[in-house]
């Protein structure tokens, strides 16, 4: 091996590293015999079968012609060989130096610009009091791993992190880990485990924490002077809030498997022995640290201190028995190390000792009745210790954990909850529905006009169908009435009777009833949670939550409405504003009040509001990031005018199957509105002045969520957690400076360019358009009676069994039933992607963007858009390049849509017929139709048709438009050709269903080559997925662990260019650093100039503060 390839930024070197290593351990496993030598044998000819024509039949051919045992070992090796290549990928993106010459954002240089700037130590730390980074994670069905194989992955993304000469020894052991064959789930996780798994993300989160407080604090120190930036509980400016966040510690009531009552009890219980080990751990190295001290200084040091040390060690200890003896009293633990609720257990006994954990603790002579007190007292001796021993090493470590107490309290984590909408209606309905609870509803004495309501419609809201409930307007009367004339005991009675603890029909409690046994257990600790996310949100959903929950104790909850909707989307202004004005003041005032460490960890006065991206995308397609975007920058856009800051959550994960991205495009939204404001105003943000300072909290937030293999790609190790916050932090200060002024505009807020309003009228009316058809697809009934078109096609061109089995978290595959969903329109989004990449088509990403390309060409050549405004559009625009067409072309191009023709039987389907048919696909009324005068082609058929010329147009417009400025003689270019012949321009020689992309298009995008390319190399794993379907449909069987490890060679084969996920070339992100006068004075660079033409705004919307 070269020296130093491993530590070089060569990433088709790293990975040629790693496979040679791989290849040869796998001749020697198949030399003794560790390996059958016929699944070493197809290994090696994998290529070479891969180069051939007919390669998936020569792959199906050797996979039926083997044993179980050969087929697994197969793709294992398949596997293993995948890992090393999307981690050869994060390795050298972990390379490069993190250094001001490399990273735009880096910390030291971020601090020392501010320190030229102007900046003072106060107003450092100002900025970083409002520094909010709240990521989330969840175990999900995109894990793919168990937990040795998770383990094995973070060591390869820790060899970035080794010294030189360690690593190929490092490197090597992974390897031969890889190869152990078992490294796959056997089964879905249980909520135990995901908990679990939970912990053991928040100890190397915490890990990464502590060591961006030491790197914030060097970095301070050098360009401040030497000023110490040291959390102090006492002064409200001092912190950084960083803490992560949960939705799996029973946080998920989407997911019925484990929303049930003891999943919730069990993750605050868990997370806060998580919490006091570490805090152990601290205790001990600290007073290690004094106690092994050489000098007489350091003795008398030990000996002034020993008493604060024991306390606290002493009541920390006492807390973590009561919590293993609590834990041993509920849990059942086999032979096998699987854990169960104990048979007989009486839950409301549990909770209570749960409820008095803290009873009777003592730290010294201080005893302690609440969880409040307790965790008050041990940061104030935390803080004693920091401040009085002498020792630097042991200082640092009694500083961060006053840091870790100031961002959780004792709590591993935070836990996000979620709660579906549609759910807290149902509830509702229960409550006021007049048979169900009718000895309640009489006790109200309602006022006349208001029974007369109650009976003069079928439900109290209409989920369904929204004329069957009151307006809104009468709801909020009827349930103001009701909280200002009965007590929280009568309702608390009124609402279980309303909605007993039953079972539903897969076994699963109700969650109508466990809604309020959850709202109880987050009552006991609200420092313990975060937002309360309502999905599937609308106008009301913050009220009806906020009804439920109060007689339960949870007055705190930080409501946070989840718009998933078209509609729900387009109205979220409008919906945050009146959740403002209708209770949403009294929840942050009660929420500040409530404390938590002398403060409620910077949630103070600020609204929650989530915008999704994986559902809203499963049911609009690609081009409902237009209304996304225009979601985050209206309410952004609405808060200003209200003058109160909104933390507006993504719900992203990793979306690497869509093209991946930088999660922070969002916050940069936000930041483009804000600097808006500021030129509309005539002056820049002024931290000093209280108005100003809340809005400039909206710049400094940020929070996604990392979902399952998205956590070990970014935040694998505690260097790589450490690097990214350092990171956010960094840009978040560029963003700070430029509101004030301090820096030249464009430096760090990429301004958005400027379109002439027919461009802005054709895109925009276009895009909705797209969204609503492709929503309409979705939905479309089959003419013949035979249900859903999309699902029947699902059917017969996807691997339903396989794509389940892809699920391994405990989280039900389906919102509506609970369990496994049939359907693929009843998926969650993850599975509904999954189940697309196994029918190859990958269509949810690209489909419907062919016919809204066709349609700009349209308007371009019937003259209503000129050459200069198509080009706004596609080739000036940052937005539209990396946000339509990278993210759209990505999914096409790793498509097969000649294997759909062939398994819906018209394996000789051309590339005219299909694109023929194609043509004459239609909805009317929410019914599938097409041409098909023969009556030869299935319904299913023709809407693989659809799809296919769709793909056809994305790519022949794509690729015309990009030559745009290339005419003839006659001054025409490409695009000046009709739409059929620029159709030809795609259509590959043999006539075959294979779309032709364009060499410009690749040129422009060079991550479509590698996607292309990974693609192919991933064609044995998605033959053996087919394999195994087939058996199960021909009633064979196929055991879970066989599915499981087939379906996850096939997810970690198919990830497209990990760089596109590793966020360095998202919309917005400044790729090439600029520092000190440059950014203080020059223009700003590597951003596009805004062109000059008529001020209407680059996607999405005309000015969002008009």
């Amino acid at each position: 091996m070269k020296q130093g390839v491993l530590s070089g930024t060569d990433q088709e070197e790293i990975y040629k590293t790693a496979k040679t290593m791989l290849d040869s351990e796998i001749e020697s496993m198949g030399q003794s015999g560790q390996l059958p030598l016929r699944a070493v044998l197809l290994y090696n000819n994998t290529e070479t079968y891969l180069n051939q024509p007919d390669a998936e039949q020569r792959f199906l051919a050797e996979f039926q012609d083997m044993t179980q045992e050969e087929r697994d070992a197969y793709s294992n090796l398949r596997l293993a060989d995948h890992l090393l290549e999307s981690g050869s990928y994060i390795v050298e993106h972990r390379n490069r130096p993190d250094d001001g010459n490399h990273n735009a954002y880096n910390i030291e240089e971020m601090l020392i610009m501010a320190r030229e700037a102007g900046y003072t130590a106060p107003d450092l730390e100002e900025f970083l009091s409002d520094v909010r980074i709240w990521k989330a994670i969840t175990p999900h069905p995109t894990e793919h791993l168990n937990d040795k194989g998770i383990e094995l992955f973070r060591q390869l993304v820790g060899i970035s992190e080794l010294e030189d000469e360690k690593r190929e020894e490092a490197l090597h052991g992974i390897v031969k880990g890889l190869l152990s064959g078992d490294i796959t789930p056997q089964r879905r996780l249980n909520t135990f485990e995901e908990t679990d798994f939970a912990l053991k993300q928040a100890k190397i989160y915490r890990e990464g924490q502590r060591e961006m407080f030491r790197r914030v604090n060097s970095a301070i120190g050098k360009a401040f002077d030497g000023y110490v930036f040291i959390p102090d509980l006492k002064r409200s400016q001092a912190g950084i809030n960083t803490g992560m966040r949960v939705w799996h510690a029973g946080g998920d009531a989407d997911g019925k498997a484990n929303a049930d009552r003891w999943a919730l009890l069990y993750g605050m219980l868990s997370l806060t022995r998580g919490a006091v080990e570490d805090h152990l751990n601290d205790i001990q190295k600290a007073s290690d640290l004094i106690s092994k001290g050489t000098t007489s200084s350091l003795r008398d040091e030990w000996q002034r201190s020993q008493k604060p040390f024991t306390y606290v060690q002493e009541a920390l200890e006492q807390l973590r028995g009561r919590i293993e003896q609590l834990e041993r009293r509920f849990i059942h633990t086999d032979e096998q190390g699987n854990r169960s609720i104990k048979e007989g257990v009486n839950y409301d006994v549990i909770k209570e000792d749960f409820a008095n954990l803290f009873n009777g603790l003592k730290i010294g002579k201080i005893t302690f009745e609440t969880r409040k007190g307790f965790e008050r007292e041990l940061t104030n001796n935390f803080k004693f210790l920091a401040r009085n021993i002498c020792s630097p090493e042991a200082q640092e470590i009694l500083s961060e954990s006053v840091f870790m107490m100031r961002q959780y309290g004792l709590s591993a984590a935070i836990i996000e909850t979620r709660h579906n909408g549609i759910m807290l209606k149902q509830t509702v309905n229960n409550i006021f529905d007049p048979q169900n609870n009718r000895t309640f509803i009489e006790s109200l004495n309602l006022p006349d006009d208001m029974a007369e309501l109650l009976k003069s419609k079928p439900k109290f809201v209409g989920i369904e169908n929204e004329a069957e409930g009151l307006s809104t307007a009468d709801q909020k009367r009827i349930m103001d009435y009701v909280l200002h004339n009965t007590t929280p005991a009568q309702r608390r009675e009124a609402f279980l009777s309303a909605n007993p603890r039953t079972l539903d029909d897969n076994g699963y409690p109700a969650q109508n009833h466990e809604i309020f046994e959850r709202y109880s257990l987050m009552s006991m600790n609200p420092g313990q949670f975060g937002m309360a996310i309502i999905a599937e949100a609308d106008e009301m959903s913050t009220a009806y939550q906020r009804f439920l929950s109060e007689p339960f104790g949870a007055t705190t909850l930080l409501h946070t409405p989840l718009n998933e909707e078209y509609e729900t989307i387009m109205n979220m202004p409008d919906y945050l504003e009146r959740h403002h004005m209708d209770g949403g003041q009294q929840d942050i005032r009660e929420r500040a009040l409530m404390g938590g460490n002398g403060e409620w960890f910077g949630h103070n006065m600020t609204h929650g509001q989530m915008v999704p991206c994986s559902d809203s995308l499963k049911e609009h397609g690609c081009l409902v990031r237009v209304l996304e975007t225009e979601g985050f920058r209206q309410a952004a856009a609405r808060s200003i005018s209200l003058g109160i800051a909104t933390l507006i959550k993504r719900g992203n994960g990793l979306s690497i199957e869509r093209g991946g991205g930088d999660e922070m495009i969002y916050t940069r939204y936000i930041a483009q509105i804000l600097q808006e404001q500021a030129e509309r105003r005539g002056k820049p943000f002024d931290p000093k002045d209280p108005k100003d300072r809340v809005l400039l909290q909206m710049a400094s937030f940020f929070s996604n969520t990392e979902q399952g293999r998205a956590i070990r790609v970014h935040s694998a190790t505690p260097d790589q957690v450490a690097d990214d916050l350092c990171e956010k932090i960094g840009e978040m200060l560029g963003r700070r400076m430029e509101l004030q002024g301090l820096v030249h505009k464009g430096t760090f807020i990429p301004p958005r360019g400027i379109y002439s309003p027919p461009t802005h009228a054709i895109l925009m009316k276009n895009a909705y358009e797209m969204m609503q058809l492709y929503s309409a697809y979705r939905h479309a009934k089959s003419e013949k009676g035979e249900g859903n078109v999309l699902d029947n096609w699902a059917k017969i061109v996807s691997d339903p069994a396989l794509a389940g089995a892809a699920n391994n978290s405990a989280r039900a595959q389906s919102k509506s039933t609970g369990k496994s969903a049939e359907r693929l329109t009843k998926q969650r989004a993850i599975g509904s992607n999954i189940w697309l990449a196994m029918a190859r088509t990958r269509h949810d990403g690209y489909f419907t963007c062919g016919e809204f390309l066709e349609r700009l060409h349209k308007a371009y050549n019937d003259g209503q858009l000129s050459k200069q405004h198509l080009k706004q559009f596609s080739m000036d625009s940052q937005w539209w390049r990396r946000n339509f067409f990278l993210r759209a072309l990505t999914p096409a191009v790793r498509s097969d849509m000649s294997h759909g023709f062939e398994r819906l039987g018209v394996p000789d389907m051309t590339f005219d017929k299909a694109v023929e048919i194609g043509k004459t696909v239609r909805i009317e009324d929410g019914v599938f139709k097409y041409d098909d005068r023969q009556g030869t082609i299935t319904e299913e058929q023709a809407l693989h048709a659809a799809i296919f010329k769709d793909q056809v147009l994305l790519a022949a417009l794509t690729e015309a438009g990009l030559a745009i400025d290339e005419t003839n003689d006659q001054g025409m270019s490409p695009f000046d050709r009709p739409i059929e012949e620029l159709i030809q321009t795609v259509r590959p020689d043999d006539n075959s269903t294979n779309v032709r992309f364009g060499s410009r298009t690749l040129k422009r995008w060079p991550q479509l080559v590698t996607g292309m390319e990974q693609e192919r190399h991933a064609l044995p794993e998605m033959t053996m997925v087919d394999f195994y379907e087939a058996q199960i449909s021909n009633g064979e069987s196929v055991e879970e662990p066989v599915k499981r490890l087939a379906i996850s060679a096939a997810r970690a084969g198919t990830m497209p260019d990990m760089r596109m996920s590793l966020g360095r070339t998202a919309y917005g992100r400044r790729q090439q650093p600029v520092w000190g006068a440059g950014a203080l004075i020059a223009p700003p660079k590597h951003f596009r100039p805004e062109t000059e033409i008529e001020p209407v705004h680059e996607q999405p919307g005309q000015d969002a503060l008009s």
